[in-house]
C-alpha cells in the first residue's frame, strides 16, 4: 500500500473520530439537560403537591404546548 493512500485512509479514520466525538458531546449534552428540566419539574410538582408555603393555593392549570 503506498504512502499516499495510508495517508488518506488515516485522516479519513480521523474525520470520522472527530464527528463521532462531536455527536457524542451533543447527544450526551442534551440527555443532560432534558434529565435536569425533568427533575426541576417534578421537584416542583411534588412540591407544590405538598402544599409548599400555600397549602390553600388551587393547583395551576395544565400548560398548552403550542405548535413552533
Amino acid at each position: 500500500m503506498p504512502a499516499s493512500d495510508v495517508r488518506d485512509y488515516r485522516s479519513r479514520l480521523v474525520v470520522k473520530a472527530r464527528n463521532h466525538a462531536s455527536f457524542d458531546a451533543i447527544f450526551a449534552t442534551t440527555v443532560r439537560e432534558a434529565l435536569r428540566a425533568l427533575i426541576e419539574r417534578e421537584s416542583a410538582r411534588r412540591l407544590a403537591r405538598q402544599g409548599g408555603s400555600e397549602p390553600d393555593l388551587k393547583p395551576a392549570p395544565p400548560r398548552r404546548h403550542h405548535a413552533t
